[in-house]
């Protein structure tokens, strides 16, 4: 069976690490309540792990797991809001959000975490990257395309696919202002694309009239539109051949074309 994966699990952190929190000064104000929610995600994960290994003999024990989880989700959200930074501290709200977003079905509870998310925002408790998140969360939940492509989903043969995009040319942008990198950067830390090859400049010594030709280029046109003739400093321009800097002390003169009237 595909199984939901949230890139935050998926590439360790990529878009949810500790930077996403502000730093905290002294304890979280519900410490029972953040190891509650470390709990629960151990919990999580160690009984999912025991249920892959156990092939579909678990199947039972994980369905109880997550409805004792959801139910204890909705409660938290009901007495105590969004259980950002200040609340439970970073890995806390860390771990809540892992927990919100291994329950993506239920539409109706993520529907309940954006809103406590975004009045977490307005009150600077959490950050447009959690709302982000839990935005893309909701949408899948409601088999619609996500906001900003934070989840993915791992198909039987392993594969890491991502869920449908919104408007996928503008991705970038709402990435943006949520505090992400591109789409593209994100695949690429993940191992899903292959990063762009690296720029190979060209070995061979430059030419001086190609030399001549790059540092006049734009500046007889645009600068000095009049100018007939231009001074370079080629000892100390690194871009000169090697012959031009030991050949030519001090100043080298030279036409650049016909002045322009």
């Amino acid at each position: 069976m595909s199984a939901l994966v949230p890139i935050s699990m998926v590439a360790l952190g990529l878009c949810l690490g500790l930077q996403s929190a502000p730093a905290v000064a002294g304890s979280p104000a519900r410490p029972e309540l953040r190891q509650e929610l470390l709990q629960l995600l151990d919990d999580d994960l160690r009984i999912e792990k025991e249920a892959a290994e156990a092939a579909d003999s678990q199947t039972s024990r994980m369905a109880a797991l997550h409805d004792r989880h959801r139910d204890r989700l909705r409660t938290v959200l009901a007495r105590h809001g969004w259980p950002g930074w200040p609340l439970v501290g970073a890995d806390g709200q860390q771990a809540a959000i892992k927990l919100f977003q291994r329950e993506c079905a239920d539409a109706d509870l993520l529907a309940l975490a954006v809103v406590a998310v975004r009045d977490a925002v307005a009150r600077s408790y959490a950050t447009n990257r959690e709302l982000a998140l839990m935005i893309d969360c909701s949408r899948v939940g409601q088999r619609r395309p996500q906001v900003y492509g934070t989840l993915y989903v791992t198909l039987t043969d392993g594969r890491l696919v991502r869920f449908p995009v919104e408007e996928p040319d503008k991705v970038d942008a709402r990435r943006a202002l949520a505090g992400f990198g591109t789409l593209r950067q994100q695949e690429e830390e993940m191992g899903l694309v292959s990063p762009p090859p690296p720029t190979v400049r060209d070995p061979r010594p430059m030419t001086r009239i190609k030399y001549l030709q790059l540092v006049t280029r734009g500046l007889n046109s645009v600068r000095y539109p009049r100018l007939r003739y231009i001074y370079i400093h080629s000892r100390d321009d690194p871009r000169a051949p090697d012959g031009e800097r030991l050949a030519v002390p001090g100043l080298d003169i030279f036409p650049v074309g016909p002045t322009e009237r």
